[in-house]
């Protein structure tokens, strides 16, 4: 493209920016939105910046699509407002729209802004942030990143894309970026951002010490009973009704602007597409016959679980090296991840894992779309047992404090957590009255320090059995 033209882009981006992404921050009634916990991330690697108190300044936010990374750059743009720093050093850019509008490439653009300064990057004497959004659509994002990242200290740089953007970095990337994966929502989060009520003040971090860091089940109920007040205060504000729909199309945040369950679906089918054809083949080439299976094996991961590696093979006619790596590329673009069988090394390898959607409200849009979604207590069940399974997954990306396994003989327990300290926690998951057959069938094989069942039973405790009821809402603020 002409350089002049280029230079009329880039002018109108800075320009036109804050209307550009006003709609990203303020709800349909003009008031902002709350933030994430994720963007309180990102303010403080931001401050310690702007105050030179830290060398982190290129930072990746890889998500699939629909978890709102637009938003936290918006967000960030307009921190960076707040601050006081000038609209001309902030440059947000979409490489989806300077790939395919402008037959353009990061590289050229950052070029152009150098003009636009009026200075080379390495004469920098203010500091300048980069905001560049949906990075993996330019093949070479990651080299002109590292090259912008070397030329000047004067440079912050926050680069969104597909899950498959951090499997893009190699060394030299990975030491200069730092990765902060954007998942979906939280009960609390989808609370937070739906009804503006903010969470109760370190309730999660005391939720979480008691039901993974006890030492008995009735240690945890006695902290549990602790601040039951406060968790029925927070609950209270809640509509009765509210975690089903958070089950069913809760999980991510641009759902929260839809009041048609269908149209959530929709969009959630129209996004699994664009992962298939778009984003898959970024992290590995598959022919046309090989992408259609795919999108046959997320149908055959939504209607069952127990599913083994001959069984798929059959029901795809595909040979099991492809599956191998049709699974390995789902779970690196992050849409599915593995829930491995307990046990020793061999039965790990041998065993099929259970493969779980990274955000649950992708089952419910698979079975509507193929006609099999029915509101009944099973299908709240498998996606309350899916919502836990993700949290103990998100809580893993932070903090690595567990390995999470299931049972796999048959009617053993939903979840085997194995603590950093080799101690074992049973976990048993049921939407309505559920009893502890699974937990104690499971617990005679791994000898846990407790056992948790997450059901509609009150809180309460069983000594007999080192068994704790956790009420599902109770659970969910975790």
């Amino acid at each position: 493209m002409e350089r002049e033209l280029l230079h009329t882009y880039l002018r109108k981006s800075i320009s036109l920016a804050p209307e550009r992404l006003r709609e990203y921050v303020v709800d349909i009634h003009g008031r902002d939105f709350f933030h994430r916990w994720v963007f309180y991330r990102l303010k403080k690697l931001l401050n310690d910046f702007i105050e030179k108190k830290s060398e982190n300044r290129w930072i990746l936010l890889p998500g699939m699509r629909g978890t709102g990374k637009t938003t936290l750059l918006a967000q960030v743009y307009f921190y960076l407002m707040e601050k006081k720093i000038p609209q001309s050093n902030i440059l947000y850019l979409s490489l989806d729209e300077v790939t395919k509008l402008l037959d353009s490439d990061l590289n050229e653009i950052i070029s152009v802004y150098e003009e636009f300064l009026g200075k080379n990057l390495e004469s920098l004497d203010r500091n300048v942030f980069l905001l560049i959004d949906e990075a993996h659509y330019d093949k070479n994002w990651a080299i002109t990143l590292k090259t912008v990242f070397d030329r000047t200290r004067k440079i912050f740089i926050i680069s969104t894309g597909s899950s498959s953007l951090s499997l893009q970095t190699g060394s030299d990337i990975a030491r200069r970026a730092q990765i902060e994966k954007v998942l979906p929502l939280s009960f609390t989060e989808y609370i937070m951002l739906k009804y503006r009520i903010l969470p109760v003040q370190r309730l999660k971090s005391k939720l979480e010490d008691a039901v993974f860091f006890s030492r008995n089940a009735e240690e945890v109920f006695i902290r549990l009973k602790e601040i039951e007040n406060k968790t029925k205060k927070y609950l209270a504000l809640v509509k009765p009704l509210e975690l089903q729909v958070y089950l069913k199309t809760g999980t991510l945040p641009f759902a929260l602007g839809l009041s048609n369950e269908i149209d959530v679906y929709s969009r959630i089918i129209n996004i699994l597409e664009k992962v298939i054809n778009e984003d898959i083949p970024a992290i590995k080439v598959f022919d046309k016959e090989v992408l259609d299976k795919i999108w046959n094996l997320l149908l055959l991961f939504s209607v069952s679980e127990k599913l083994n590696y001959e069984s798929i093979c059959n029901k795809l006619d595909i040979s099991k090296p492809t599956l191998n790596e049709i699974l390995n590329v789902l779970t690196k673009a992050e849409l599915i991840y593995p829930l491995r069988p307990y046990g020793s090394v061999g039965k790990i390898v041998r065993k099929t894992p259970k493969y779980k959607f990274i955000a649950p409200v992708i089952k419910a849009a698979l079975l509507w779309h193929v006609g099999k979604l029915v509101h009944t207590p099973d299908l709240y069940g498998q996606l309350l047992e899916d919502v836990i399974s993700f949290y103990f997954y998100r809580i893993n990306q932070l903090k690595k404090i567990f390995g999470v396994y299931y049972d796999v003989e048959k009617e053993g327990a939903d979840f085997i957590l194995t603590l950093n300290d080799g101690s074992r926690i049973v976990v048993e998951v049921g939407y309505g009255q559920k009893g502890i057959k699974q937990i104690r069938k499971s617990g005679k094989k791994v000898e846990p320090k407790y056992s948790v069942l997450v059901s509609e039973r009150e809180l309460n405790v069983n000594t007999e059995e080192n068994t704790v009821f956790i009420p599902k809402q109770i659970f969910l603020l975790i």
